[in-house]
């Protein structure tokens, strides 16, 4: 028996697939994502999740405002020092070549801010 992950990350549950539900999701053409999806975002009924409609326009809804504050926040940049952010601002082209170019810059992939509202 495998788990699968979902739910809202802060109560985030694992359920156990059945063999069955591993056999069907491989002759169905569903992969795990898919499924750990629907139980994210598709409505809950008293046996199970549905991906409706009204569940996909939704999340696309959400999805498209996140890219509108994605877009909004392009070239916004917070300073951070000794664990504390202390300011953020829009820095002009030149700035912003400078630290692109010359600052000592982290990837996201190795360092990401700590701050949650």
């Amino acid at each position: 028996m495998r788990t699968v992950d979902h739910g809202p990350e802060d109560v985030r549950s694992e359920i156990s697939m059945s063999m069955h539900i591993q056999q069907r999701l491989r002759q169905r053409g569903v992969k795990e994502d898919d499924l750990a999806l629907v139980c994210d975002v598709g409505e809950t009924f008293s046996d199970g999740y549905m991906m409706t409609k009204r569940a996909v326009s939704e999340e696309i809804s959400r999805l498209k405002a996140e890219i509108q504050r994605l877009e909004k926040l392009k070239g916004v940049m917070v300073i951070e020092q000794r664990n504390t952010l202390v300011t953020v601002y829009r820095p002009n082209h030149t700035k912003c070549r400078l630290v692109l170019e010359h600052g000592k810059s982290i990837s996201r992939k190795h360092k990401e801010c700590s701050y949650a509202p």
